[in-house]
């Protein structure tokens, strides 16, 4: 027998005697019954006068103390009288009376009001059990992003930033010392973001089980070396220090007036430097964001062909050797600057550098070798 049959045998045990309610609307046969957490407890209602309509018959019994109640509950069919309504009290009930006044019945179809009669009063006296469950103790709410949505948010976030830069060069572009901590201000920002952005692709989007793309390290290497450049820098090199107050409201004129992308050398070049750095780490995003790919296609092409190619990412040392020698019609390669050596019998060591973050696809990766019959 489990424990809901013999709390249910117990508890109408209990009643020698019914005890009807005073009110002539309803009447509850059981006065009082002690019942322990986990246990459920079966208690006959009677209804004076039939209802007409099935409805839902609902007997709460509010805490003594003003705390949460209970409520028993069970389907009354239309036309009858009596019914048993049942209430399961939870294992973690507060102890404590729990004491009924009223019998509610809901409303009819195409009615609102139902109706309230009165009962009671029926107490039950609550007893708390031990609650063996082992829970947890706290939890950790995480948005969990497609990886489109990923990347939506990064762009938005770099975006923010070039935007800040833009908006920012003008004003200190005439001041050497100003204009390194301004720019300083900028790297120290991206290289923040993109720390933060490759720890959240390496829990949403990978789920710590993958190995994180090279463009996450390539920029990373390219942002630690502009916050050295800057910090090493002269301050009689690049800017306006020297140029008389009317010279220095032309040049913020003109910078003001600007276009988005500017001539080389409108800006001094650190700040080309820092610039392109954001615009490239923006085009690796929506390269992944577009393809679904971590990796850029290429073609390689030597002239005259038959070259062997080394290549490695800018941030290895090492360099691997191509599977076969140019021209290659089709290659696929990490998304990340990398450098190509080209050698051949007769012809001159070259050496190429391939930034692919802005060029379409398929890269060209192309060199013109120096050879002795040439």
């Amino acid at each position: 027998m489990t424990m809901d049959a013999r709390c249910c045998l117990c508890v109408l045990a209990l009643v020698t005697e019914p005890i009807w309610a005073q009110a002539p609307e309803a009447r509850v046969s059981v006065s009082s019954a002690t019942v322990y957490g986990g246990q459920t407890v079966e208690i006959p209602v009677d209804i004076e006068n039939p209802y007409p309509c099935s409805t839902d018959v609902r007997v709460p019994f509010p805490r003594k103390d003003g705390g949460y109640g209970l409520t028993a509950y069970e389907q009354l069919p239309k036309g009858q009288t009596k019914v048993t309504v049942k209430l399961t009290v939870p294992i973690d009930q507060p102890e404590g009376e729990y004491t009924n006044h009223t019998v509610m019945l809901d409303p009819c179809p195409n009615h609102i009001q139902g109706k309230a009669l009165s009962s009671g009063p029926v107490t039950i006296t609550v007893k708390s059990v031990p609650d063996t469950g082992q829970y947890p103790t706290s939890a950790i709410v995480k948005l969990s992003l497609t990886e489109k949505q990923y990347f939506d948010n990064r762009i938005e976030q770099l975006s923010e930033l070039k935007s800040r830069l833009d908006n920012g060069l003008p004003e200190n572009a005439a001041n050497a010392e100003r204009l390194d901590t301004f720019l300083s201000g900028i790297v120290t920002d991206a290289l923040k973001e993109l720390q933060v952005s490759e720890g959240q692709y390496d829990q949403e989007i990978l789920h710590n089980n993958g190995a994180i793309p090279a463009f996450f390290g390539d920029f990373r290497a390219r942002y630690q070396e502009l916050l050295i450049e800057l910090a090493a820098r002269p301050r009689n090199d690049h800017t306006a220090t020297s140029f008389t107050y009317g010279a220095k409201l032309v040049l913020v004129q003109q910078l003001k007036s600007r276009d988005d992308d500017l001539p080389n050398g409108e800006w001094p070049s650190i700040a080309n430097q820092v610039d392109q750095t954001i615009k490239e780490h923006i085009s690796a995003y929506s390269h992944v964001r577009n393809t679904g790919r971590i990796t850029f296609n290429a073609v390689i092409l030597s002239f005259p062909s038959g070259a062997r190619i080394h290549y490695k990412k800018v941030v290895d040392v090492a360099y691997l050797d191509y599977s076969r020698p140019t021209d290659v019609s089709s290659a696929e390669f990490d998304l990340a600057r990398w450098d190509f050596k080209f050698a051949k019998d007769g012809c001159r060591e070259e050496l190429l550098r391939i930034d692919p973050y802005e060029e379409k696809e398929p890269v060209t990766i192309s060199v013109e070798l120096h050879c002795k019959s040439q």
